[in-house]
């Protein structure tokens, strides 16, 4: 959850100040770049996909109300999308050096510049 929390709140800050969620983003990422962050991480994804299992283990039928399907099915997938994810981006990082940037997308990084609005 703390995660989540602060990648929405960095993503909420690049409403107001794209270098503000560039300052943001540089000290979040010391902290999930670094081993407990990591552990925290896949850790946090393997006990979501282990619960989801022993829900799903416990009962004696499949039969269930469509919510409680949509919660299993949920817990099943979300912690490996999320992971292929979190993957992707941390062997950029490590194998190229490329680094997540809150202003890649609109050309704006380092220019000083607002970025371009389409809307």
């Amino acid at each position: 959850m703390a995660y989540i929390t602060a990648h929405l709140l960095n993503h909420s800050l690049g409403i107001y100040s794209f270098a503000a969620a560039e300052t943001v983003l540089r000290g979040v990422q010391k902290f999930w770049h670094s081993l407990p962050g990591t552990a925290l991480l896949y850790g946090a994804a393997a006990a979501h996909l282990a619960l989801a299992v022993i829900a799903l283990w416990e009962r004696r039928t499949l039969r269930m109300p469509p919510l409680e399907g949509l919660r299993v099915l949920l817990g099943f997938a979300l912690p490996l999308l999320l992971a292929t994810h979190l993957t992707a981006m941390r062997g950029a990082y490590l194998a190229y050096g490329i680094e997540a940037r809150t202003c890649a997308w609109s050309g704006a990084c380092g220019t000083g510049r607002a970025p371009p609005r389409s809307w």
